[in-house]
């Protein structure tokens, strides 16, 4: 006997998975531009590259 699953589900599972991958790269692209303007940030007060 094995599990029934209708179209709506597997959409629902698709739309779901899809989402989190969204979330995961959006997660990453904001991680990635906060270093930057740390960075920048950094450097407008003199604070050496190798201190951060």
């Amino acid at each position: 006997m094995g599990v029934k699953v209708n179209k709506s589900t597997i959409t629902q599972i698709l739309q779901a998975k899809e989402k989190r991958l969204a979330d995961e790269h959006q997660t990453i692209l904001s991680d990635a531009l906060l270093i930057e303007k740390a960075k920048m940030l950094a450097n407008e007060l003199g604070v050496p590259e190798d201190k951060l």
